[in-house]
């Protein structure tokens, strides 16, 4: 199983279920991040995943937000 990135070194903290991750992008978004740079392993399975699972819950995060609960 692989895990969700870091920066440098740095823990960013995108760990869990999509919906946890999704939920920690947005996070960043909110802050004015809008450049998240991610180092994962293996990086083409889990950015593939990511694409596949998180992304979609970010971009349509209204409707994705409404979901969670």
């Amino acid at each position: 199983e692989g895990s969700w990135g870091s920066n440098l070194g740095r823990p960013v903290g995108l760990v869990g279920t999509p919906w946890q991750v999704a939920e920690n992008v947005m996070r960043f978004e909110e802050v004015g991040v809008n450049v998240l740079p991610l180092q994962c392993s293996p990086q083409d399975e889990e950015m593939e995943r990511s694409a596949e699972q998180v992304m979609p819950l970010v971009s349509g995060a209204p409707a994705a937000v409404a979901g969670m609960n």
